[in-house]
């Protein structure tokens, strides 16, 4: 989950005669992975069809565009293949993009069109596959789902139409590139189930996700995106017209990064810190050979020291084995990138694809939804809240259902408003767009306001086809009231006597672990890694947590688990929430820490982002339906937190300095309702 800058990525693979995969994300870009492929080669290292992923072709005019496509017409000219990654600054836009910080993508899709355009027209025959965007789950993009497929969406429309211009030209169509989506940072949750239930599915040509677990549950992850992947498409809204045409396809598999996030720079200088490395590479490397992705590059080929904590770079600064992707510096080859060069190649003849329901959807007709005043974005809630005035038992807010048409031919249809939606007091408006028109539909979301509770809205585009409506084009979000207008009462409070989940404590002790997980131990309720010693205030509802030393095992944070009664349930609808700061005493000033549910199967379940813990009191509220699975549990069936059984409240604390010393506050499980 590491990155580097630059406006696009590559992914590359070489085609042999033997049918063989080995990948590799190189980490720079197409010019200095020409001279780095070939030193690589120069080792008589040449895996046959096999994927790697570069970084860096700059999007830029002239004698720099002319170089990078001479590059990559000699990778091409090799047999590689090549895909980019499509990310721009925020601030490259024109239109400007939606508030509230952090990665962000266009207002106005036609803008991101008109880019993609561009690529798809000047880079055909360069390229195979476009990559479009990247971890959209997690902090590299902050939109909801239902903007990233909006996104998605003019991406691929915008690629197609460059590319057509390129055909129309040579009457052939041997320049179209695969279009993939963004590749998940988690395993499977809620923020993956709203993407592929508004369309990302349908407008992908390969599914694609990253992996940084303990490597014995790599098969765990590839297993529960499978079966989420399958549930979703069988389970997704649909209309009658859809229902009855439904088709199903192969979609080709990919992990454009999977990499050992456990290597600290330090370790990253020794023999035994790279052997962790090349042991981590091969037991996955074992379970990819028996999975057989279509592509799955492993992260990262150049030596990259991320935050100048963890490295995992595969190839070595000569000098200390460590270091930076510097340009010019002296390279040797890692104990794991020896292996995977060597014997991590896989069955490229026999890839498994995933079968899914629904073809690909080429429709021109893209829906987003821009919030105005009274609706605040939370992205891990996956709509809106509703702060606007409350009136009749209903909070409110106002906002943009905008509607594009990106074909060449006028579009006329029904727009069906989602529940809670309505436009001058309609909730179904006839719309007729011009060829790339942008049309703007002002709307009104209200939502009940008696109890904290999400409503799904799904607003749909239809246009007539052979006497019934077709769904063209599909928004989907999710209401929810103004949780500070209501008020808390507390369901659970975590006060529980330790007898109560004796028999739960010891299931927890003695659960099968991976091999650089650490075992844990008594301390009064709590059982704890080494080095944390634990306080409890009854009368002030706090915890304090000590951090002297962190796990023996490598890279790993403090880690405390409380186990909780059999009788103990976190129904949607509910929230955990408490308040934390970091004490006097500490070593540092903030310090970042994780809170999970442990669940009977041995799932972490978390909300993204990680939390920052400083000197002052800062607050945590979130949903029971908001959490996802997170790496370094397990990763068992079922992968829906609502169809697990929490059995532990869990905080991982990851201080970079020692002593450490977090306090938590007022820890409940409440429900809001109406004052």
């Amino acid at each position: 989950m590491t990155r580097m800058l630059g406006a696009l990525v590559l992914w590359w693979g070489l085609s042999g005669e033997l049918s063989a995969r080995v990948g590799f994300d190189v980490g720079t870009g197409a010019v200095d992975s020409l001279k780095v492929m070939e030193w690589v080669e120069a080792q008589d290292a040449k895996p046959a069809d096999g994927w790697l992923r570069i970084r860096g072709l700059a999007q830029s005019e002239g004698g720099a565009m002319a170089r990078e496509k001479d590059a990559l017409r000699i990778l091409r000219e090799r047999g590689w293949r090549i895909c980019a990654l499509v990310e721009w600054d925020e601030a490259s836009w024109a239109g400007g993009v939606r508030a509230g910080g952090g990665k962000r993508v266009a207002m106005d899709l036609r803008d991101v069109w008109a880019r993609v355009r561009a690529l798809g027209r000047d880079f055909a025959g360069c390229v195979d596959g476009w990559e479009i965007g990247n971890e959209p789950d997690i902090s590299f993009l902050e939109e909801n789902a239902e903007t990233y497929v909006a996104y998605l969406k003019a991406c691929r429309l915008g690629l197609r139409a460059g590319e057509r211009e390129v055909e129309g030209a040579s009457g052939a169509a041997e320049s179209r590139a695969r279009v993939v989506m963004a590749p998940l940072a988690l395993p499977p949750g809620p923020y993956f189930e709203r993407l592929w239930e508004t369309g990302a599915g349908a407008a992908t040509d390969g599914f694609n996700f990253h992996f940084y677990g303990y490597a014995e549950d790599f098969s765990g992850v590839y297993g529960q995106f499978r079966d989420a992947v399958e549930r979703s498409a069988k389970t997704g809204g649909e209309s009658a017209v859809e229902k009855a045409g439904r088709v199903s396809r192969e979609l080709p598999v990919f992990l454009t990064e999977y990499g050992y996030g456990l290597l600290d720079g330090d370790a990253g200088r020794t023999e035994e810190g790279r052997e962790r490395q090349a042991r981590w590479f091969r037991e996955v490397g074992a379970q990819l050979r028996e999975l057989r992705p279509e592509g799955a590059m492993a992260f990262v080929l150049m030596p990259y020291l991320e935050r100048g904590i963890s490295e995992f770079g595969l190839l070595m600064d000569h000098a200390n084995g460590g270091g930076t992707a510097a340009k010019g510096q002296r390279l040797r080859v890692s104990p794991a990138l020896a292996w995977l060069l060597a014997e991590g190649a896989m069955d490229g003849e026999n890839a498994r694809s995933w079968r899914v329901a629904g073809d690909v959807d080429e429709s021109a007709v893209v829906l987003d939804f821009v919030a105005g005043e009274g609706l605040e974005q939370r992205k891990s809630f996956l709509g809106y809240f509703a702060r606007g005035a409350t009136e009749g038992g209903r909070s409110s807010g106002v906002g943009e259902v905008v509607v594009y048409n990106f074909s060449e031919e006028r579009v006329a249809g029904v727009l069906r408003l989602g529940a809670g939606l309505s436009s001058e007091g309609r909730g179904e408006l006839a719309v007729t767009l011009e060829a790339g028109e942008r049309r703007v539909v002002r709307v009104r979301a209200e939502v009940e306001a008696a109890a904290f509770r999400g409503v799904r809205s799904e607003t749909v585009f239809s246009a007539g086809h052979d006497g019934a409506r077709s769904v063209r084009a599909r928004l989907i979000t999710t209401w929810w009231p103004d949780p500070t207008m209501m008020a808390e009462e507390v369901v659970f409070d975590f006060s529980h006597e330790g007898k109560t989940a004796d028999a739960v404590a010891e299931r927890l002790l003695a659960r099968w672990r991976a091999s650089e997980e650490p075992g844990l131990q008594r301390q009064g309720r709590w059982l704890v890694s080494q080095g944390v010693t634990v306080a409890e205030s009854a009368a002030k509802a706090a915890w304090t947590f000590k951090v002297d030393a962190l796990p023996e095992e490598p890279g790993r944070p403090a880690m405390v688990e409380l186990p909780l009664p059999e009788s103990f349930v976190f129904e949607p609808g509910t929230l955990l929430e408490f308040s934390h700061r970091l004490a006097e005493g500490s070593a540092e000033a903030e310090a970042w820490f994780d809170v999970y549910f442990r669940t009977e199967n041995g799932n972490l379940y978390q909300v993204w982002p990680r939390l920052q813990a400083a000197r002052e009191w800062r607050g945590y509220a979130e949903a029971a339906e908001n959490f996802t699975m997170a790496f370094f549990g397990r990763a068992k069936l079922p992968w829906r937190f609502a169809e697990n059984r929490p059995v532990a409240l869990v905080f991982f604390f990851r201080p970079e300095k020692l002593p450490a010393i977090f306090e938590i506050e007022d820890a409940a499980i409440t429900r809001r309702v109406a004052e």
